[in-house]
């Protein structure tokens, strides 16, 4: 299973104190013997870099400001695009050949600027039904305008990423994928602390924190160890198909 963190700020125009868990989610990491990708906007990057990234984890792009794409001027979207890769390959002295479109809406017309600019893959698809985003049931990695979309994998109608895996845990549990290829979590979802936004921010509150932790320690547990985009790319290219 490919492991994805999507850094970013603790919820929109946050501040960003769930950075400070991320030398304890690479302990966590490194008990399993696993590897990750961190999909990183790059306009918190310079605070990502002073904590540190093991070489064994992947740095990728979640995009600049993490706007949605989808209803950003082309321009805009390019410097999203362009200008994160850029950023985070500066910072961390470091190739990027990965992308994550925030909210998982990345406009089809939108791959051509990733090759463009150098990537190789996007992970910006993700299975099932979200109201107002997407509707997704396709987790098989394809090849648009010169670049490999790995979706994330799902259960049930939902994708297979922590946001929802703790929302109706442990009902959850009973139904999560036995081979999933991607999972992803983002690592405000440990905070303790939930947004404040009425009765969205409740729903979003459930199973937070201490909770979140140990759902994502089972997770380890039943699917580690994980690997990263990179990693997978470079080990299993040939046999898969998959071009460098």
């Amino acid at each position: 299973m490919i492991l994805t963190l999507d850094v970013e700020r603790d919820w929109e125009r946050g501040g960003t104190k769930n950075l400070e868990l991320l030398p304890k989610i690479f302990d966590l990491l490194e008990d399993h013997d696993s590897r990750a990708t961190l999909f990183i906007v790059s306009s918190i990057a310079g605070e990502v870099s002073e904590i540190g990234v093991p070489k064994k984890f992947e740095i990728a792009s979640h995009g600049k400001t993490h706007i949605r794409l989808d209803r950003a001027e082309r321009e805009k979207v390019r410097e999203e695009i362009v200008e994160s890769k850029r950023e985070l390959e500066e910072l961390f002295k470091r190739k990027v050949t990965g992308f994550r479109a925030p909210y998982f809406v990345l406009p089809k017309n939108s791959y051509g600027i990733l090759k463009e600019a150098g990537y190789i893959y996007s992970s910006s698809r993700a299975f099932g039904i979200f109201p107002g985003r997407y509707v997704n049931f396709s987790t098989r990695p394809e090849k648009i305008g010169g670049v490999w979309e790995f979706p994330v994998s799902g259960f049930l109608i939902f994708n297979f990423g922590l946001s929802w895996i703790r929302l109706f845990w442990p009902f959850s549990r009973f139904f999560l994928p036995s081979a999933p290829q991607v999972f992803y979590f983002h690592p405000t979802e440990l905070l303790e602390e939930a947004p404040k936004l009425g009765l969205i921010g409740k729903f979003y509150g459930r199973n937070r924190g201490k909770k979140a932790w140990e759902i994502l320690e089972e997770i380890m547990a039943r699917y580690g160890p994980t690997e990263s985009f990179a990693y997978y790319l470079r080990t299993y290219s040939r046999s898969s198909g998959f071009e460098r």
